[in-house]
């Protein structure tokens, strides 16, 4: 009978860690689907370096624009392909979020937080 109660408790306690588990997995994906969401916000409105060289006079400015919409450019490659590993399942949400906070922490301007 012991035997039992104590077998009971332990399939009790895994299914209430396993529960709250796929809780966790359901709110980290959430999470991550609205972090995708407005990153990719932040680097479309982020992404008018190009226009700005096109219309620039000033030499020095439209080369400082022109590397800045470079920048823009393979920092949405990058951002792309942590979105598509994560739709495929290639990773976890600590390496996908470790990759964006990286991604986004490069100024356009090719240091980080630099203004």
């Amino acid at each position: 009978m012991k035997r039992l109660c104590l077998l009971l408790v332990v399939l009790l306690l895994a299914t209430i860690g396993t529960l709250l588990s796929m809780k966790n997995t359901e709110n980290s994906k959430k999470d991550f689907e609205t972090r995708i969401f407005y990153g990719r916000d932040t680097l479309l409105t982020d992404s008018i370096y190009e226009g700005l060289a096109k219309n620039e006079k000033d030499p020095v400015k439209k080369v400082r624009y022109e590397k800045a919409a470079k920048i823009m450019e393979q920092k949405i490659i990058l951002f792309n392909q942590v979105e598509k590993d994560f739709k495929e399942g290639r990773g976890t949400f600590e390496e996908w979020n470790k990759r964006l906070d990286e991604l986004m922490a490069i100024s356009p301007y090719g240091t980080p937080n630099s203004p």
